[in-house]
């Protein structure tokens, strides 16, 4: 494996507030110049290669923080931060070989998903949250995301509906990417952490070329290979019981890799039981070849799978996703983007119980998108200029003999048959056109992007845009002005419904579609300050205005058990037709010597109507959400904490005039997690939630004296990493 040292001496004017320069010059572990290797600075957004020589060169560079890329297939690539200043040396040794793209097309990628709210790989290992397996649940600790209780994988993420969410991984999109128990209940993320680089969280700005959702996406980078050659992982969480996570990544040549990453539980291998029968399991595979210089194509599939027996009792749920995609850097300033994809999801729930002459009671339901995805960008240096479309083809749709008003009545386990049909399709094409212009300055920027859609599935024409503008203040501040509009079609659990697609003995009804169904819209503008106190801690400060209209069409299950309610976590219970939020939220983040952590804090008021009432708080409202976390390192232990302290949700009641108290119950915890790593390839963790809590939440209701819901209590996880 080669070696290359590179030493970049960077030469500044004589005061700080002038241009400057950054040049340097690379050689190999020989001392002989390298020609070809590719340099990139992020923030004046320039990419050079070395000449002869070994040298490169950039100029009007002002002093600040940028990050240096430095790659070759055959070499390998290093990304290091560095602070700039006058008579700044810096020397650079890489040691190992990266397969990674050029650094031209993973500038463009960045500008598609950037995010300073996001959470890593390494913030996952170290903090407390990851407890039996939810690599996202960290998510929660970031402003603005709540969730429900202890062990709620979901996050909610300002006080809205968590169905308007929408997720990506690497850039594709994917709906709801959770393990269920029973098909309903979510218990934890389906993508592991062994795949996962970075999750970064856009709350009501997302970027335009982005589409079904409020403004909240969350986006999932999964990793790429490390080190060439062959490497495997293996992750081991004997507690529920023994659900292995094995991750490999392979660089047979300097332009191919792969990654693959499977985990699956054995309880139903470990425990032979007469009526009951579970598992879950999922599984992602990356391969990347580099074509050549220009092009890249990437392969990717994420599949995930639960099943649950009890008796005459079936569950089924989970997804299927396939991409191609294509990377075509056609000049160094112009990059083509393509994307493929397959999605598929599926809820399947059955008793196979007969009665009378009947099978039992099932619904299935399982849409299918297909998707063609492409978009251009074009870099002018202080303007980036993008544009696209999307094709969206829904197929397939829903079958069942008994409505989810039954279902969750306990229609499927009175074994309720054949009363009903249930069948319509989710069937239609969705054309999405959009366009992005941003001017970047040294002193401001201001981004303007606008997407149209035609909803074949709702039948409608939808519009949304975001406006964006900000101004740098002596290069460690930044100001900044949000505005957006953005729509979201109705979704799983809206169509699963069925209020206007059932059907009696048979006999079609007249509006049984889902063309009456309405997408929802909101309208986000948010003022803050991004700031470095000092080099290594970073604040952001943020006040938010949101107002929402068509929140959905309808009250979609009718329970009165809180306790019900908390476990289904993204099963709205009540009609929520307009409404509004209003919030601040407070970040913090940085680190010192062996310390780090982070610090967020929200304070937001929500208000909902309905054809009840003109307000009630909305049933995701969590007033206050405060999280604290710290960890050290100490040799070869890693201890850290989180401390969380949040109000409970309000649970509004359903069906009902009656609005909520604005008072909630505070619930507070501890949670502690300790790494041991005992050598370079090997590593031990204990993790513990609930240490110091009250157990219970409490829960005020309009009219009604207070009501303990009773949380999880103290848990407790082990495991153990291993590296080959």
């Amino acid at each position: 494996m080669k070696k290359i040292i590179i030493t970049a001496l960077f030469i500044l004017a004589t005061t700080l507030l002038s241009a400057a320069s950054i040049g340097g010059r690379i050689v190999d572990a020989n001392g002989r110049p390298v020609a070809g290797i590719t340099v990139g600075v992020d923030k004046i957004k320039s990419v050079t290669k070395t000449d002869a020589d070994g040298k490169f060169f950039f100029d009007n560079v002002k002093p600040d923080y940028y990050n240096i890329y430095i790659t070759h297939p055959e070499y390998g690539t290093t990304i290091q931060r560095v602070k700039v200043k006058r008579n700044f040396y810096y020397e650079i040794s890489i040691d190992k070989a990266v397969y990674e793209t050029d650094p031209a097309m993973a500038h463009y990628n960045g500008t598609l998903f950037s995010s300073d709210l996001a959470i890593t790989q390494k913030d996952i290992q170290t903090y407390p949250g990851r407890g039996y397996g939810d690599s996202m649940k960290l998510l929660q600790s970031l402003p603005g995301v709540g969730g429900g209780f202890t062990l709620a994988t979901v996050p909610i993420i300002r006080n809205t509906d968590t169905l308007y969410n929408k997720y990506y991984i690497d850039d594709i999109p994917i709906d709801y990417p959770y393990h269920y128990a029973a098909g309903v209940v979510p218990l934890l993320s389906s993508i592991n952490e062994t795949i996962v680089d970075s999750v970064s969280l856009h709350k009501a700005d997302a970027p335009v070329w982005t589409g079904d959702h409020l403004g909240n996406t969350i986006h999932i980078t999964t990793k790429s290979p490390e080190q060439t050659g062959y490497h495997t992982r293996i992750l081991l969480d004997p507690l529920y019981p023994a659900m292995p996570t094995v991750y490999a990544s392979a660089v047979p040549t300097k332009d191919f890799s792969v990654v693959t990453a499977v985990r699956r539980s054995l309880v139903d291998y470990m425990v032979d039981t007469k009526y009951t029968d579970s598992y879950f399991s999922d599984f992602f595979a990356k391969a990347a070849w580099n074509v050549n210089i220009d092009h890249r194509l990437t392969l990717m599939a994420n599949i995930s799978s639960d099943d649950f027996t009890y008796g005459k009792i079936f569950t089924k749920s989970g997804y299927s996703l396939y991409a191609l995609k294509w990377d075509y850097l056609i000049t160094e300033k112009l990059l083509l983007k393509t994307a493929v994809s397959r999605y598929e999801m599926s809820q399947y729930l059955k008793n196979d119980k007969a009665v009378r002459g009947k099978s039992g009671a099932y619904m299935n339901y399982a849409p299918v998108q297909s998707r063609l995805f492409q978009s251009i960008h074009f870099d002018l240096s202080r303007f980036m200029l993008s544009g696209g479309y999307e094709l969206v083809n829904h197929s397939e749709g829903v079958k069942g003999n008994i409505d989810l008003a039954g279902l969750t009545s306990g229609g499927l386990l009175d074994k309720s048959s054949e009363y009903t049909t249930t069948e319509f399709p989710i069937e239609g094409t969705n054309i999405s056109l959009f366009g992005d212009v941003l001017a970047d300055f040294p002193e401001f920027w201001v981004e303007m992007g606008g997407r149209y859609e035609n909803n074949g599935v709702i039948k409608d024409n939808l519009f949304s845009y975001k406006g964006e503008a900000g101004y740098r203040f002596n290069r460690i501040a930044e100001f900044y002005l949000i505005h957006s509009r953005s729509n979201a079609q109705p979704d799983m659990y809206y169509f699963m419904q069925l209020d206007n697609a059932v059907t009696s003995g048979g006999a079609a009804s007249s509006d049984s579609s889902v063309n009456n169904f309405k997408a929802a819209n909101a309208i986000n503008t948010s003022v803050g300050n991004k700031t470095f106190i000092l080099p290594s801690v970073f604040f952001q400060g943020e006040i938010y205005y949101s107002v929402f209209d068509n929140l959905n069409p309808g009250l979609l299950i009718s329970a009165e058990e809180d306790s019900y309610r908390k476990a289904m976590q993204i099963h709205p219970f009540s009609e929520e037709i307009d409404g509004t939020n209003l919030g601040m939220e407070l970040y913090l983040k940085g680190y010192y010597q062996r310390y780090s952590g982070w610090v967020s804090y929200s304070i937001s008021k929500t208000e909902r109507s309905n054809a009840y009432d003109d307000s009630f708080e909305s049933e995701f409202s969590q007033n206050h959400i405060f999280r604290a976390l710290g960890a050290a390192r100490w040799g070869k232990w890693e201890p850290s904490l989180q401390f969380n302290l949040y109000s409970s949700l309000p649970y509004t009641p359903d069906g009902s005039d009656e609005k909520n108290s604005d008072r909630r119950g505070i619930h507070h915890r501890l949670d502690g997690k300790v790494n041991w790593y005992m050598a370079d390839n090997m590593r031990m963790y204990l993790e513990v939630w609930n240490m110091y809590f009250n157990q219970s939440n409490l829960v005020t209701e309009y009219g009604s004296s207070n009501t303990l819901i009773y949380d999880a209590p103290f848990f407790l996880w082990v495991g153990m990493e291993l590296c080959f």
